[in-house]
């Protein structure tokens, strides 16, 4: 907790002054639903931000030649670079990769992208072992149709969100590498060898977009993605060692799947990333427009800083 408060008290406090501002202009424009929820959002920021920094004041911390010294318990940590050896992890990352890739995608009304996405999937793991799982959340436009046809894996449950059926699919692959990928055709299945080359390194590893599209996402990289190490926290075009997905049982509903990411902060698994140049966002996301998608990932952030912080 203390790290959280520490790296993003100013920032939380910044923007519970700014979300105020805009819970005002949601009143005076009449949307009273959308200020109530707006004034929620800040002051959870507030208390978060204004408990930073009463922390920061009696522990502060200081840098001495490389070295962190904290006040409360002066002591230092030195780790010398020469401690640190690069094992090269091509041999084991190819091993997992003959072994197969499973892939798994959630869909909510994709009956126009779901048979795209399954057929670039198979060129670019052409000459790989691998399946295609897709778990559908009952879509009425007949999405699991088109799936079941075209994927080895697909199933239909009832509406819970993207992070439920992401579990759900990553649960019943059976392959020892996992990525993770969204249905809209905003992650390219060109990075997946990419990703898979890379989980050779790490446990889990986030392909990150250059450039955040919504100012809530921006937000949860400048506070979550610090903790995490990651550039990109909501973005669920990822790569999953097999065994990490027991250590995964969400508590905080629809996070967007950043709770998979404070799970495996919590539990030390290595978590990197890559990063990749984002096409250009369809005109109806899944998530909503503009003022309801960053409500709702402002939302999940609070849910999966508080969970970090538990």
């Amino acid at each position: 907790m203390y790290i959280l408060l520490k790296y993003d008290s100013r920032f939380f406090v910044g923007t519970a002054i700014f979300m105020l501002i805009l819970s005002a202009a949601f009143l005076a424009s009449g949307s009273s639903a959308a200020a109530n929820e707006t004034a929620i959002i800040t002051y959870y920021f507030l208390v978060i931000g204004v408990l930073g920094l009463l922390i920061e004041y009696f522990r502060k911390e200081k840098t001495t030649n490389g070295c962190i010294k904290t006040k409360a318990r002066a002591r230092f940590r030195c780790v010398p670079l020469e401690h640190f050896t690069v094992h090269s992890t091509r041999s084991i990352t190819r091993v997992r990769a003959l072994n197969g890739v499973s892939i798994v995608t959630t869909t909510w009304n994709e009956r126009e992208n779901i048979e795209k996405l399954i057929l670039s999937i198979r060129k670019v793991l052409q000459g790989l072992v691998h399946e295609i799982i897709v778990v559908d959340d009952n879509s009425p436009d007949g999405t699991v149709q088109i799936a079941h046809r075209l994927a080895d894996v697909a199933v239909t449950k009832i509406r819970e969100g993207q992070s439920k059926g992401l579990l759900c699919g990553m649960q019943l692959a059976k392959r020892p590498i996992v990525i993770t990928i969204d249905a809209d055709l905003e992650n390219n299945p060109d990075h997946i060898p990419e990703l898979i080359q890379k989980i050779g390194e790490f446990d889990i590893v986030v392909a990150c977009r250059t450039k955040l599209p919504r100012i809530s996402e921006t937000i949860a990289s400048k506070t979550l993605g610090k903790i995490i190490g990651v550039a990109d926290v909501f973005s669920n075009f990822r790569a999953y060692r097999k065994e990490t997905i027991s250590e995964f049982n969400l508590r905080g509903g629809e996070t967007f799947g950043a709770e998979f990411l404070v799970a495996a902060k919590r539990k030390r698994l290595r978590i990197g990333e890559i990063k990749y140049d984002p096409p250009p966002r369809r005109k109806n996301p899944r998530i909503g427009g503009t003022i309801k998608a960053n409500l709702r990932i402002i939302w999940a952030l609070i849910k999966t800083l508080t969970l970090y912080m538990l």
